[in-house]
């Protein structure tokens, strides 16, 4: 899959620099870390009427991933 070119956007300490994966409620950018220059990537979720249970389930993901630490999955930044 060849990644989405879009202008670079800038999202706190990290730039999103193109679109490489969507899901039903986010989408995944490769990007870099702005301080390090380390390469990452970013998931933003999508607005969705029921918030609430989106948000949830996204930071059951968030704390899910920040517990794993393996060379083939990526580390939790913020």
């Amino acid at each position: 899959m060849s990644d989405t070119e879009m202008q670079p956007i800038v999202l706190g300490a990290f730039t999103a620099e193109s679109r490489i994966a969507d899901a039903a409620n986010s989408s995944v950018y490769r990007g870099r870390h702005n301080g390090t220059n380390t390469d990452v990537a970013i998931k933003i979720l999508q607005y969705d009427h029921s918030v609430d249970e989106s948000r949830q389930r996204f930071q059951h993901e968030v704390r899910s991933t920040a517990r794993i630490l393996h060379p083939g999955i990526v580390r939790l930044f913020e």
